[in-house]
C-alpha cells in the first residue's frame, strides 16, 4: 500500500540514529585520559640516553695514588724514633712525591716531618758526642795517670815524712840548701818514680849526676806512661810540671807536711797540665810569681787543662778561669777562698 505524503513528512520529525560518518564532523568530548596524555605530549622531556650510548662518552679517570707520598709521611714520623736515616729517605721519598699529581699535602707533611727531625737528631748527636769527648778530657787517660802520681806522692810522704822536693838533693846537701844549677837538676818526678811502678828505673838513676850525664841521659829518654801524653805514649816529654817557691806546694828551702797545707788539701794544686813539654826527668818547673804573670796552661789545643790538687783528686779548669783564681789554688797557706765554675 503506497505511503502517504504525510506519513513521509512525519517519518523526518522523528528522531533518527547517528550514523557513522556523522561522527567524523561533529567535534567530540575528550576523555580525561586523553587530556592526560595530551599534557604529557606538550611537557618538555628529557633526553635518556641508553646505556649503550655511555661508551661513545669518555669518563673521567679516577686519581691514581701517590706511593711516594704516603713512604714520605710515614717515614717522617718513624724518623721521631730512629732519627736522620729514616728523615732522610722520607726527604727524599717526599721531593719524589710532589711531582706526582695526587698526595702533595702528604709529602709536604713528609718532607716538614722528616726534615725536622733530621735536624733534631743531628743536633742531639753532636751535642752528645760534643759532651762525651768533654768527659773524655776530664776523666779520660790523662786524668788517670794524674791520679796516679797524687798516689806516688802521698805514699812518698807517707813513707818518708815529708813531701817531695822540686828537685834532687845530690849527696851531702842537707835540706833548704840553696843550689844554683837547678836547670842541670833531676826533677821530682824521679823521686816518686818507686810509688808509681816504675822502681825498675828509679835503681838505674845516678841523684848524683845531672839529668843528661851519660848514664841518666839514656834514661830520660825512656817514656814513662804516668807522665806521658795518652795520645803520645812513645814519647818521653812531659806535660806534668809543678809550680814551686813563693809559697807553692814544692819549695826548694824547706821540707814540710800534708799537715801546713792550711788552705786545704782539696783547695791547693799539687801539679797542673802545663802547654810546653818538657823532658820527664829534668826539673823545667815554674816558679811561682804571686805579683807576675801565669805561664800557659794546658794543651794548646784544649779550652781547659787538668788540675791535680793535694788530696789526689782532680778537678778540670777553663782557660778562662780568673788569674786571681788560679794563684790562689797555686798557695798552700795564703788563706785564699778558692770557687770554681763547674
Amino acid at each position: 500500500m503506497p505511503r502517504d505524503r504525510y506519513e513521509d513528512e512525519d517519518d523526518d520529525d522523528r528522531p533518527r540514529r547517528r550514523r557513522d560518518d556523522d561522527d567524523d564532523d561533529r567535534p567530540r568530548r575528550r576523555t580525561r585520559d586523553e587530556d592526560d596524555d595530551q599534557d604529557e605530549d606538550d611537557r618538555p622531556r628529557r633526553s635518556r640516553r641508553r646505556r649503550d650510548d655511555d661508551d661513545d662518552f669518555d669518563r673521567p679517570a679516577p686519581k691514581a695514588g701517590n706511593g711516594m707520598a704516603v713512604a714520605a709521611l710515614v717515614l717522617g714520623l718513624v724518623s721521631i724514633l730512629f732519627g736522620p736515616c729514616t728523615g732522610l729517605i722520607g726527604l727524599i721519598l717526599g721531593v719524589i712525591g710532589l711531582r706526582k699529581p695526587s698526595g702533595k699535602g702528604m709529602a709536604v707533611t713528609g718532607l716538614l716531618l722528616g726534615g725536622l727531625f733530621s735536624i733534631t737528631h743531628t743536633a742531639g748527636g753532636i751535642w752528645a758526642f760534643l759532651k762525651v769527648r768533654e768527659a773524655a778530657e776530664k776523666f779520660g787517660p790523662s786524668t788517670l795517670n794524674l791520679k796516679q802520681i797524687g798516689i806516688g806522692t802521698h805514699n812518698y810522704h807517707d813513707v818518708n815524712g815529708y813531701m817531695p822536693e822540686p828537685f834532687v838533693r845530690r849527696q851531702g846537701e842537707f835540706p833548704g840548701q840553696p843550689v844554683t844549677d837547678l836547670n842541670d837538676r833531676l826533677a821530682w818526678r824521679v823521686h816518686i818514680l818507686p810509688y808509681i811502678e816504675q822502681d825498675n828505673i828509679y835503681r838505674q838513676v845516678r841523684v848524683n849526676e845531672r839529668w843528661d850525664s851519660p848514664a841518666n841521659l839514656p834514661l830520660s829518654n825512656i817514656p814513662v806512661m804516668q807522665y806521658s801524653d795518652p795520645d803520645a805514649r812513645a814519647d818521653p816529654n812531659t806535660r806534668v810540671r809543678c809550680f814551686y817557691d813563693n809559697g807553692a806546694i814544692f819549695d826548694t828551702r824547706a821540707k814540710f807536711r800534708m799537715t801546713e797545707i792550711t788552705d786545704g788539701m782539696s783547695n791547693t794544686m799539687l801539679c797542673v797540665e802545663g802547654a810546653e813539654k818538657v823532658t820527664w826527668s829534668r826539673f823545667q818547673e815554674y816558679k811561682f810569681e804571686p805579683n807576675g804573670p801565669l805561664p800557659a796552661l794546658g794543651r794548646p789545643e784544649k779550652n781547659g787543662f787538668t788540675v791535680l790538687l793535694a788530696d789526689g783528686s782532680t778537678r778540670w779548669v777553663k782557660k778562662t778561669v780568673d788569674e786571681k783564681t788560679l794563684k790562689a789554688m797555686i798557695t798552700r797557706a795564703g788563706g785564699e777562698v778558692v770557687t770554681l765554675d763547674k
